[in-house]
C-alpha cells in the first residue's frame, strides 16, 4: 500500500539536512506551511513521488543541495522557484521530458539530468557560473544546441548514450 508520512518539526529554521531515501511506498512528498530557512540539503530519493512542487522551497535560501533522483517525476520540471544559492541539483533517473535551461538557478554548479526522457537541450540558455557540470547521459536527446560554443575548460557537458548524430555533438 501507499503511506503518508507526516513530519512535524518544532523549530524548522534549525533543520539543516532532511533525507527520505529508498522508500518506494511513498508516493507524495510536500513541505507544508512552514518556512525552512535553515534547510541546506534536501534529498527525496528512490521513492514513488510523481511530482515535486519547487515553489515550496522558495524561501529556503540556505538550500545548496537538492536531490530528487530515482523517483517517478515526469513532464516539465520547473527549477525557477529555487534560490540562486542552490549549487547541486540532482534529477537523474526520473522521466522528465523538459526543463527550461533559462530557468536554471544562476548559482548552480552541478545539474544531473541523466536517465530521463529529454529530447533536446539548449546549453547556451544556461546562465550558471563557471565551472558548471551538466550531465545529460542516457536520455532521448536528438538535439543539443551550442555544445561547441562552450569553453571545455569551464563547462562540462556529458551527453553519451543518446541519439545525437555526430554533427549535432560537434556542431
Amino acid at each position: 500500500g501507499n503511506y503518508t508520512i507526516l513530519v512535524t518539526i518544532v523549530t524548522p529554521s534549525s533543520l539543516k539536512i532532511f533525507t527520505v531515501a529508498v522508500v518506494p511506498e511513498i508516493n507524495s512528498f510536500e513541505l507544508i506551511g512552514t518556512v525552512f530557512t535553515g534547510l541546506q540539503q534536501l534529498s527525496v530519493v528512490a521513492t514513488s513521488i510523481a511530482s515535486f512542487d519547487t515553489s515550496t522551497l522558495v524561501n529556503s535560501t540556505s538550500l545548496t543541495f537538492l536531490n530528487l533522483g530515482g523517483n517517478l517525476l515526469s513532464g516539465t520540471f520547473d527549477p525557477s522557484p529555487l534560490s540562486n544559492n542552490i549549487q547541486q541539483l540532482y534529477l537523474q533517473g526520473n522521466a522528465i521530458t523538459n526543463i527550461n535551461p533559462a530557468d536554471i538557478p544562476t548559482g548552480l554548479l552541478q545539474l544531473l539530468l541523466n536517465s530521463n526522457n529529454l529530447t533536446s537541450f539548449d546549453v547556451s540558455q544556461v546562465s550558471a557560473p563557471f565551472p558548471f557540470e551538466l550531465s545529460l547521459q542516457s536520455n532521448s536527446l536528438t538535439t543539443i544546441v551550442n555544445p561547441s560554443g562552450l569553453d571545455s575548460g569551464t563547462k562540462t557537458v556529458r551527453v553519451t548514450s543518446n541519439f545525437l548524430p555526430i554533427s549535432e555533438i560537434n556542431a
